[in-house]
């Protein structure tokens, strides 16, 4: 989902709705906010790419 133009935050529920996601690109969008705290939740995450967009926060997503 690289460069489709998503814009808003990236809510809450989103970590039960796909919650088996391996690989998740949502690079080059306009994606804003600070990552919601239950994306901590994606145990079956492998890589990440949100370069490109207005995220705020300390980066500490996978920690």
């Amino acid at each position: 989902m690289a460069n489709v133009g998503l814009s808003d935050t990236i809510p809450d529920w989103f970590e039960a709705t796909f919650s088996n996601v391996q690989r998740w690109n949502l690079s080059g969008n306009n994606i804003c906010g600070v990552m919601p705290s239950s994306m901590k939740n994606l145990k079956s995450l492998i890589t990440v790419d949100l370069s490109k967009n207005q995220l705020t926060g300390s980066g500490t997503l996978l920690e």
